[in-house]
């Protein structure tokens, strides 16, 4: 569980949009049968200069964090799998709190969670 102001703070989906008309991947035209190597755009749009930055200074980021030794949950002492984050997903659910910044994200009041 990640509460939304974490959510941005996560890495960026490595997965290509689908090719619609209105997908940011898509080119003005799309030719179908046509030589791809005359038709290849030339050079990076700012679009992808933008998020290269972004995922490197994130990337930055998560190495200063692993190097200061935040690899085990801080409930249950089990090794974490993702940068940046301080609680396992298990433990994070059942506390009802964010697993990056431990704030409080959902009522766990009424919840039956075993601890099991």
């Amino acid at each position: 569980m990640v509460c939304k102001k974490c959510e941005k703070k996560l890495g960026a989906i490595v997965v290509p949009d689908q090719w619609k008309a209105g997908s940011r991947n898509s080119t003005a035209k799309r030719e179908i049968g046509g030589n791809k190597l005359l038709s290849k755009r030339k050079g990076i749009d700012k679009s992808a200069k933008k998020k290269a930055k972004l995922l490197k200074r994130q990337m930055k980021l998560l190495k200063a964090t692993a190097a200061a030794g935040d690899s085990k949950c801080k409930i249950c002492k089990g090794n974490l799998h993702s940068l940046g984050h301080h609680y396992c997903n298990e433990c994070a659910f059942r506390k009802g709190i964010c697993s990056m910044c431990g704030k409080k994200v959902a009522e766990t009041k009424m919840h039956r969670n075993s601890t099991t």
